[in-house]
């Protein structure tokens, strides 16, 4: 017999991305209540986000109000960012205020979305006990932000749930990403086939 899972209200921070939009669509359709905290706004879901940047403690304290989970997919990705340093605020501070956020509401559950590339380049197969070993300013900060994370967790490992997520490359219908982009010069024709 399956167990019912009890509808949540869920703060989904960088909701109004690529993940978030379709994520937004399986809680809804799940009985969850959505609330979208992000600074960019969400073509497919205007009326349930919030203006809120995961950088400032008052306007996602705003945001989390009344929920009982938070899913962090908010992040500094891409590889062009400049300054530099917005992968560290986005995605450590983010981290950060995210937790202090969580404790004053007294929210017991999150999930972060980390990435691969905390591993960086590793012979074999990654799992979660590998060591990470991460390149570049992305994954440093997701692993910096993993420990802000595990953090919040271990300061009470009873009644709060932490779940990190690394996803590898993500892509899907109606997304224009790298490997749409990929994808589209092979069959343009623009790469040699070996």
């Amino acid at each position: 017999m399956s167990q019912m899972i009890s509808p949540r209200k869920i703060a989904l921070l960088g909701g109004s991305g690529f993940v978030g939009t379709r994520l937004t669509s399986d809680l809804l359709r799940s009985g969850h209540q959505v609330t979208i905290a992000d600074i960019e706004p969400s073509n497919s879901y205007p009326d349930l986000r919030l203006d809120a940047d995961v950088r400032a403690f008052d306007s996602l304290l705003s945001a989390c109000h009344e929920c009982d989970v938070i899913i962090n997919l908010a992040a500094a990705h891409r590889d062009d960012i400049r300054p530099i340093s917005l992968y560290y605020d986005t995605n450590v501070t983010g981290a950060r205020v995210t937790c202090q956020v969580a404790e004053k509401l007294g929210i017991q559950k999150i999930v972060f979305t980390s990435s691969v590339a905390v591993y960086g380049h590793q012979h074999g197969e990654p799992d979660e006990e590998s060591l990470h070993q991460p390149i570049g300013p992305y994954g440093e900060t997701k692993s910096q932000a993993e420990k802000v994370y595990k953090e919040w967790h271990a300061k009470d490992p009873a009644k709060r749930t932490l779940i990190i997520v690394r996803p590898t490359v993500i892509f899907g219908p109606s997304n224009r990403g790298n490997v749409h982009t990929l994808m589209d010069q092979i069959t343009k024709g623009h790469f040699l086939m070996v």
